[in-house]
């Protein structure tokens, strides 16, 4: 038999693994971070992806969001997007009716940088694009979701949040000057008073060729 002292004991071990599991479920941790992105950008095409002067910038339907945990760099990426010609082009002209996820578990990707040089002559991320300064990046697979149903094709991408390269026309400039990577000095085209989401996504793992580059120029992050 169970004494009244063994079921008091009991009883506080099940009030214990309660309050754990509420803590864990409800309670932020302390360096839980959530970001949202808005207004996408889809920049360049297969034969031009980057589209520095902006003349192919466009903008589409969609919204990010990044939750991230600055301890243990833990956390999900979600790109939610609308159809339309570009994506679903990637798929070989199929009807695309209702939504486009690509989404990323932070705990099984390649890499996740926080407060680190990104682009340019850095060795993370897109050599074909001017350094900046990101608060967070990483690099990894993209499951891939089409109107709600996951599919077999894991999409291989990098990701940042950081210091704006795009001006509001789309393109990439220090004043009169657009960026080339062929330029001597690259400095000067990043805004630090302002943060932008960029996502490329390469056709394959070992491949350079991007099929696909969003850029969000409107990105808050969220308290609590």
């Amino acid at each position: 038999m169970i004494d009244a002292r063994s079921m008091f004991r009991m009883g506080l071990i099940a009030v214990g693994l309660a309050a754990a599991w509420f803590l864990l479920v409800f309670i932020p941790l302390s360096g839980d971070i959530r970001y949202e992105a808005q207004e996408p950008w889809s920049v360049g095409t297969t034969e031009e992806a980057f589209d520095y002067a902006g003349e192919g910038v466009r903008a589409v339907q969609g919204t990010a969001v990044l939750r991230i945990d600055s301890n243990t760099s833990r956390g999900i990426l979600e790109f939610d997007l609308s159809p339309d010609d570009a994506l679903t082009a990637l798929f070989d002209d199929e009807t695309l009716e209702r939504s486009f996820v690509l989404r990323m578990r932070l705990g099984g990707a390649d890499a996740v940088w926080i407060d680190r040089i990104v682009h340019g002559d850095s060795e993370i991320g897109e050599s074909r694009l001017p350094a900046i300064q990101a608060l967070y990046a990483g690099s990894g697979r993209f499951e891939l979701l089409i109107d709600g149903v996951r599919q077999s094709v894991r999409w291989q991408g990098f990701w940042s949040i950081g210091n704006a390269l795009r001006q509001p026309d789309g393109s990439i400039r220090d004043q009169g000057l657009v960026f080339s990577p062929l330029l001597r000095d690259q400095s000067g085209f990043s805004d630090p008073d302002r943060t932008e989401l960029t996502l490329l996504i390469y056709d394959s793992p070992d491949s350079d060729v991007v099929i696909l580059h969003l850029v969000f120029p409107n990105v808050r992050a969220i308290e609590g």
